[in-house]
């Protein structure tokens, strides 16, 4: 069983994904956990009643890597505050795993490991490296 779905989206579409994201939230009502997408140009504030309204939905970090990049920890702090499931997408280097866990990510994907088998090494230790900066746990959602 999947530990989450995505809900379609439109990458780097902004506000235009997240409208697209919203008419097919209906459709995915049943299932256990949903991921709102984020993309660039999106704010916390305008995904903050979605949160409040669909119990069953967390946080999937999208968009362009310099919007990532420079908007994770406030989406990250808005998935601690709300008690909701943060997923980062795109996260293949050692840096971007350690800004994952500064933004309290739950989880993070990228392909770097299947595409070049030597990187497991380095990736595996820089997921193992614990962060004083990362929210308290205490305070996110729970896993099911």
């Amino acid at each position: 069983m999947a530990d989450f779905v995505v809900i379609p989206d439109i990458v780097a579409g902004g506000y235009r994904s997240l409208e697209f994201s919203l008419s097919w939230m209906p459709k995915l009502r049943g299932l256990r956990r949903l991921l709102l997408p984020v993309q660039d140009g999106m704010h916390p504030n305008s995904v903050w009643n979605v949160l409040r309204e669909w119990s069953n939905c967390g946080i999937f970090l999208g968009g362009s890597t310099e919007w990532k990049l420079k908007s994770m920890w406030e989406w990250g702090m808005l998935a601690c505050a709300s008690r909701r499931y943060y997923h980062v997408g795109r996260v293949n280097t050692c840096r971007r795993i350690r800004l994952t866990a500064e933004a309290g990510a739950d989880s993070f994907d990228g392909t770097s490991a299947t595409m070049f088998s030597c990187n497991v090494p380095m990736l595996t230790a820089a997921k193992a490296q614990p962060s004083l900066l990362v929210p308290s746990m205490s305070m996110r959602w729970p896993s099911c």
